[in-house]
């Protein structure tokens, strides 16, 4: 949910919440009220023909008194008979005499009298709450000359007071509900927005302080929510980053340390035999041409190094570009072993070749890089070879749309816990890192490099003293997509 929605959402319940209790409170001041009021006197179904015709009978018949025997209301016995006989249709009774109250009903006991600039008595009866009440007057003329008044005291509003109460609670509870849900709703919405961008707030003062170990996990959907996730996709992308520098550095001094190492191995050799040389060491023909035999080999073993460095380089820096075409695969390694022939022989190599699949079978390769990395497999197979009867055998399947290719030889092999790394940049699986076989430390890494680059993958399986296997897979593209190169090429 967007934060705009929440708004739109927080603003809309801000309202109808409101309004919702303020009904449902108005609801409840009424019923309480009508609860409290027993209105059954005033329905009209109960009040009969007989109970009016009494009560004016009645009313008639104490004014009759009034007006012939005023006397009367000077008794006390006879003012709470009266009030008795008036009943529930009037609220209360009081008598007036000489502007002195005589008589008047309890809850009525308050009585103000304002006098106006002619001098005339304005009565103001008030109950126990202080509010003022309605009455029905009548003269009176005692036999001593006296005068007075009986009044008659009834609510002509019943709903009045009703309706100041009311309005004096009901603005009190609106008021209350308002305050309440304001709080409420902001400290909701607050918490959805300030609590995420105080995440924000955290995350950004750890990356300040270089901490990259920190997980900013936020689960809201909204902008805020979704800043978050690209903060804390950032933070992974640049932690992976700097995890990857950091590898780099290690990785380029360890690249220039093993570069120094296998260069200053040949350059030493080469110093030493010409120094023997400039020495007089080699005093007779057969010695001097061992000697430069030798610096030859050093320096050719210095300019394949050279060279593996390079490819590698420029292949790590996607500087290598790569020609593709439809090749037979059979074709291909037969084509090998033809050209390869007699340095088998001279080696003292049997070569053993294996084919299990059509003899029509294509894969897309660069015929010169993958003709590297055949040289280069088959290279570090012949260098670790220690054996008499030295063999050396190559098999072509087909599989399921791909071609696996495996070089089986019968040397020394590697330890299985060394496999994973036989095809990184400089790692020997002898310790000691002994150069007497020619080996740069490249090969297989450069052919891990070019085997990835035709979409395949290469891997290798061995046990000490029984020899080692190196397996290369590459797809036999379809109809389609020899279709397409063919378009691309042409």
């Amino acid at each position: 949910m967007s934060i705009r929605v929440k708004l739109v959402l927080s603003n809309i319940a801000m309202v109808l919440i409101p309004v919702t209790f303020a009904f449902i409170l108005a609801v409840t001041i009424i019923g309480s009220y009508l609860n409290n009021l027993d209105l059954t006197k005033y329905n009209h179904e109960d009040i009969t023909q007989e109970d009016l015709r009494n009560c004016i009978d009645d009313y008639v018949t104490i004014l009759y008194i009034a007006n012939n025997n005023p006397e009367k209301f000077k008794e006390l016995e006879y003012l709470e008979n009266v009030e008795k006989t008036l009943g529930e249709e009037f609220l209360g009774l009081a008598v007036i005499i000489e502007d002195e109250t005589f008589y008047i009903t309890d809850k009525y006991k308050t009585l103000d009298m304002n006098f106006l600039e002619n001098g005339e008595k304005i009565l103001h009866f008030k109950n126990q709450d202080q509010k003022s009440v309605s009455f029905l007057p009548y003269e009176l003329r005692f036999k001593d000359g006296s005068k007075g008044k009986v009044y008659f005291l009834y609510d002509s509003d019943p709903f009045k007071n009703f309706m100041k109460n009311f309005m004096e609670n009901f603005i009190k509870g609106v008021f209350f509900i308002l305050i309440f849900t304001t709080t409420i709703l902001t400290f909701v919405v607050s918490r959805n927005i300030i609590r995420p961008i105080k995440k924000l707030k955290y995350g950004a003062e750890q990356i300040k302080e270089g901490n990259l170990s920190f997980e900013l996990n936020e689960k809201s959907k909204d902008e805020i929510g979704q800043t978050c996730r690209a903060f804390e996709e950032m933070r992974i992308r640049l932690k992976g980053a700097i995890d990857e520098q950091l590898k780099m550095d290690e990785n380029r001094i360890e690249f220039i340390a093993s570069i120094s190492h296998d260069l200053k191995t040949p350059i030493t050799s080469i110093k030493g035999y010409v120094e023997g040389i400039m020495d007089k060491v080699a005093d007779n023909p057969e010695k001097l041409d061992k000697y430069l035999k030798t610096i030859y080999s050093k320096a050719v073993d210095m300019d394949k190094l050279i060279d593996d460095l390079t490819f590698y380089s420029n292949q790590s820096l996607n500087k290598v570009s790569f020609n593709y075409s439809k090749v037979s695969i059979k074709r291909f390694f037969e084509d090998f072993i033809d050209d390869m022939q007699l340095d088998f022989e001279s080696k003292g190599i049997k070569f053993i070749s294996e084919y299990n699949l059509d003899e029509n079978t294509k894969v897309d390769i660069d015929i010169e890089k993958f003709k590297r990395v055949v040289v280069n497999i088959v290279n570090n197979s012949i260098k670790f070879m220690d054996r008499e009867n030295k063999t050396l055998k190559v098999s072509l399947e087909q599989l399921n749309g791909i071609v696996k290719i495996g070089f089986h030889d019968n040397g020394i092999g590697v330890d299985e816990g060394k496999l994973p790394y036989i095809f990184d940049r400089f790692y020997r699986a002898d310790p000691s890192r002994n150069t007497s076989k020619g080996s740069s430390g490249l090969g297989l890494a450069i052919a891990k490099q070019i085997i990835l680059e035709h979409g395949g993958r290469i891997w290798a399986k061995s046990q000490i003293n029984n020899g080692m296997t190196i397996y290369i897979e590459l797809d036999i593209p379809k109809r389609g997509d020899e279709y397409e190169k063919e378009n691309i090429n042409n």
